[in-house]
């Protein structure tokens, strides 16, 4: 494949992250009011399954490029995991464990955007404890929860 033809291929990617992004994270937090439906999240979902995924199987490179639009397709289908209705969350539930399961490259991905989605609820349930929090409780001393 070509580096033009690569570049083509990864604009595509990521032209369509961006806008769904937009749909499912409209704020400036993970999942702050949604502009996306239900219906909304079941065709992103299945554009994800049928065009995306099979798109960066075929870009079988390491480049930040297609790392970062491998980003965008975890965090999307965590989104639909949320926002989606049950056969959507079915089917997110189980490319999410595929992932976690067997790659090694969605995996470290797929790690970090949980991360970064739990990262501000750790901040609502840390607050209001203060200084009162068991130390096997603390993520402050994991490095987990910078934001506390």
């Amino acid at each position: 494949m070509s580096s033009l033809e690569l570049q083509i291929r990864l604009r595509k990617i990521n032209t369509f992250g961006r806008l769904a992004l937009l749909l499912t994270r409209p704020g400036s937090e993970p999942l702050d009011d949604p502009l996306a439906s239900k219906g909304d999240a079941a065709i992103i979902f299945r554009i994800l399954e049928t065009r995306v995924i099979p798109e960066l199987r075929v870009l079988d490179t390491d480049i930040v490029e297609i790392a970062d639009a491998r980003r965008q397709v975890v965090r999307l289908t965590l989104d639909c995991l949320c926002l989606g209705g049950n056969r959507v969350v079915d089917d997110a539930n189980t490319r999410l464990l595929e992932w976690w399961m067997e790659s090694k490259r969605w995996k470290s991905l797929l790690e970090q955007e949980i991360s970064d989605l739990v990262r501000p609820l750790s901040v609502l349930v840390y607050r209001p404890m203060g200084d009162n929090i068991p130390p096997s409780l603390d993520l402050r001393r994991n490095g987990l929860s910078p934001c506390v």
